[in-house]
C-alpha cells in the first residue's frame, strides 16, 4: 500500500524539545513492546509483529543518546495510522455479540479457560498499546512543530540562499545580470576583456633613419 505524503522539511539536528521528549518516547516504546507480547499471547501474530516492528523503529530513532529527526517524523506518521487501525479493531471486538466487556469482575462472561484477572490484564495491555501509538504520533507532531519554530527563530531552517554579491563584484559583475551595464553578462565581459589596441608608433626599421 502506497500512501502519498507531502514533502516535510526536517531539521538536520535534534532540537532541545526533541531531546527532552526522548524519555517520554522511550516510555511509549516500552508500552509498545508490552502490547506486542500481549498480541502474541492472544495469537494475533500479524498485529504483534507490526507492533514489535514499530517499537524497534522507535529504538532506532532514539539511538546513540540522541533523536533522529527524519526517523521521528516518519515514525510518528506510521504510528498515527496504526493507532487508527487499533481503535477500529478494539471497537469491532467490543461490539460483537456475547463479547465480554473490556474490564469486568463477572467470571461468567469470560471465555472458556480465561480468568477475570488475565482478561483484565490483557485488556489493560491492549489499552496501553493504543495509548502508546497515539502518544508517539502526538509527541512527534509537537516535537516537529517546536523544532521548526526553534530553527526558524535561529534562522537555520527555510532561510533562502542569497547570491554572494561581493564575490560577483570581484569577478566583473557576475551577479549583475540584467543591470544593463557592460560586464553584466558573460558575452559583454568577453568583449570587454578581449579589446585589443594595436601599437600606433613608427618603431625602428632595418636600414631606416634609425640606423644612420
Amino acid at each position: 500500500m502506497v500512501i502519498p505524503l507531502p514533502a516535510v522539511a526536517v531539521a538536520p539536528t535534534p532540537s532541545r524539545c526533541a531531546l527532552r521528549a526522548r524519555y517520554v518516547l522511550f516510555v511509549f516504546i516500552l508500552f509498545l513492546f508490552a502490547h506486542a507480547v500481549q498480541q502474541f499471547v492472544m495469537l494475533d501474530i500479524l498485529g504483534g509483529f507490526v507492533t514489535m516492528l514499530l517499537a524497534s523503529v522507535g529504538l532506532f530513532t532514539l539511538r546513540d543518546g540522541s533523536v533522529d529527526m527524519q526517523c521521528l517524523v516518519t515514525w510518528g506518521m506510521v504510528t498515527f495510522l496504526q493507532g487508527i487501525f487499533a481503535i477500529v479493531i478494539l471497537i469491532d471486538r467490543m461490539v460483537k455479540p456475547k463479547s465480554p466487556p473490556m474490564f469486568t469482575n463477572d467470571a461468567s462472561k469470560m471465555p472458556d479457560g480465561v480468568s477475570v484477572t488475565k482478561w483484565n490484564f490483557i485488556s489493560a495491555l491492549s489499552l496501553l498499546g493504543i495509548i502508546a501509538l497515539w502518544g508517539v504520533s502526538i509527541t512527534s507532531f509537537i516535537v516537529y512543530n517546536k523544532t521548526v519554530e526553534e530553527f526558524e527563530n535561529m534562522g537555520g531552517v527555510h532561510a533562502p540562499i542569497q547570491p554572494d554579491n561581493q564575490l560577483g563584484s570581484e569577478r566583473g559583475g557576475v551577479q549583475d545580470y540584467g543591470s544593463g551595464q557592460l560586464g553584466s553578462t558573460p558575452s559583454a565581459r568577453g568583449q570587454q576583456q578581449n579589446t585589443f589596441t594595436p601599437f600606433s608608433g613608427a618603431g625602428n626599421r632595418v636600414g631606416g633613419d634609425g640606423d644612420e
